[in-house]
């Protein structure tokens, strides 16, 4: 539609999948984020309890590398500033 935007985009991040997941996320649906679900996230990351969605479409578990640890924690501040001027959805497709 117009005026929205992609701001991100993972290929096979299953341990960000499964977070929204737990939450009630549905594939193929857009899924409104809030500043309590961003926290949420921030802590998990943080005390290493974000863990892989499992299934056969998801692929192996993978822990999550420094490097995505520190990508995510970035993502998270940004779209913490996105939520004070818009509405912020997650989507997948698996």
């Amino acid at each position: 539609n117009k005026g929205d935007y992609e701001i991100n985009y993972w290929r096979k991040f299953n341990n960000l999948h499964g977070f929204f997941e737990d939450l009630g996320c549905e594939n193929c649906r857009f899924f409104q984020v809030t500043e309590d679900m961003l926290d949420q996230l921030f802590d998990k990351l943080k005390n290493k309890q974000l863990h892989p969605a499992t299934g056969f479409f998801y692929g192996q578990q993978n822990e999550i590398t420094e490097d995505e640890e520190e990508e995510l924690f970035n993502d998270i501040k940004h779209w913490t500033l996105l939520l004070q001027t818009c509405n912020l959805y997650y989507f997948a497709w698996y």
